[in-house]
């Protein structure tokens, strides 16, 4: 059987975080769950460029490698 449905990300914590400038930033990251395969949260890929000397935005994109 051929699973054809994306697996569900979920963000542990919010969509906008907060940091003070020069503090150490811990990703949270994400619980990705495949309807066959289960918890698949260990193949989650985490793309970031934090940089918290510089104040600023920053996007965290987390991708499922199956």
């Amino acid at each position: 059987i051929e699973n054809t449905l994306k697996a569900k990300q979920d963000l542990v914590g919010g969509d906008i975080e907060y940091i003070f400038k020069n503090n150490k930033y811990i990703d949270n990251g994400v619980i990705a769950i495949d309807n066959c395969d289960g918890n698949i949260s260990n193949k989650v890929n985490i793309d970031s460029k934090i940089d918290t000397t510089k104040n600023g935005e920053y996007e965290i994109i987390y991708t499922i490698t199956t």
